[in-house]
């Protein structure tokens, strides 16, 4: 009886805490939509609302800027390399700054540091919605 109360104690302590670990934090995010030469400003934020999406996956970490780079844009769009895993996208390309605490190696992040991310999104058409291709450190 004691050996499965014991069962149960460690069980529930390990439910505890794995839901303790907070979400990632966007609400104080600085937004820069910038501006674009091919995108409109309804598919800059539609972009941004797909990173945010997902930045809320990050364990314990804080969202600081999100920013539309033209430049890496404009890249992505001109790489003619015949393996390029981006060919058929119309793409678009953020920079992120963001701090992660203590909780968020779990997801492989060093705890208690600042990144810097480059997310790359694609769409096979105006009609679709955008999709994560790439995200990770600059």
């Amino acid at each position: 009886m004691k050996s499965i109360c014991r069962y149960i104690i460690v069980f529930c302590v390990s439910l505890l805490t794995t839901g303790c670990v907070s979400k990632g934090e966007i609400d104080n995010a600085e937004i820069e939509y910038g501006e674009s030469e091919t995108f409109t400003q309804h598919e800059l934020e539609a972009a941004v609302d797909t990173i945010l999406k997902k930045f809320k996956d990050f364990p314990d970490c804080e969202l600081h800027t999100l920013q539309y780079s033209e430049e890496l844009t404009q890249q992505y769009q001109q790489s003619d390399e015949a393996d390029d895993k981006y060919k058929g996208y119309e793409i678009v390309a953020y920079v992120s700054h963001f701090t992660t605490g203590l909780e968020s190696d779990r997801e492989g992040f060093t705890p208690d540091s600042d990144s810097d991310f480059q997310w790359i999104l694609g769409r096979k058409n105006n009609k679709d919605e955008w999709e994560i291709l790439n995200y990770g450190e600059v």
